[in-house]
């Protein structure tokens, strides 16, 4: 009992660090929000591509279950429990239903209580609050220069000076060395 109980914690953190954690710590440290497109949505909550928003309504989708889940048990527990007509033995199968499902329910809600006792953030699953600017209107606008502007300015430059251009668009002095900005 005890080894199939260890057993079953085991694959649920291992399922857990395996399929929940890994696109959640890439999505915290690329500072992206992930998108998911899942196949059918979660009952009672919108549908998002946010995988991060997803999982969070996954969370509390599970809260939920285990709650409706606690209140079949006791009303099982209850009618079990009426219906023992006075049987020891049925009683007592009764009351175990009905202390399990009060104790499962605690369970659930105290680990949400201990979570938002530590630190209320830690049971808000958030995206990374990165957002990608709006595009602009208008692309900003960048110095064209014409061919002839071109000449015009090669043309200024040997009159001012007694530096040539060739067609290549090589700069040099009257001595052929070439001519940078940095040595003019």
């Amino acid at each position: 009992m005890i080894n199939s109980l260890r057993a079953k914690i085991l694959l649920s953190l291992v399922l857990l660090f395996v399929f929940i954690f890994p696109p959640l710590l890439v999505s915290a440290a690329t500072g992206t929000n992930l998108t998911y497109e899942p196949m059918e949505t979660i009952p009672g909550f919108a549908k998002t591509s946010n995988y991060a928003v997803f999982i969070s309504n996954l969370y509390k989708f599970f809260i939920w279950t285990a709650g409706i889940c606690a209140l079949i048990m006791i009303a099982i527990g209850g009618y079990m429990y009426a219906a023992s007509g006075g049987n020891n033995a049925s009683m007592e199968k009764a009351k175990g239903f009905i202390t399990d499902a009060i104790a499962g329910l605690i369970l659930v809600l105290l680990a949400y209580l201990i979570l938002y006792v530590i630190n209320p953030e830690l049971v808000k699953i958030q995206g990374s609050d990165v957002s990608t600017p709006p595009p602009t209107t208008t692309p900003p606008s960048i110095p064209t220069t014409t061919s002839s502007s071109l000449k015009e300015a090669a043309a200024a430059l040997s009159a001012n000076s007694n530096v040539t251009t060739a067609s290549s668009g090589e700069c040099k002095d009257a001595s052929g060395a070439a001519v940078s900005p940095s040595n003019s």
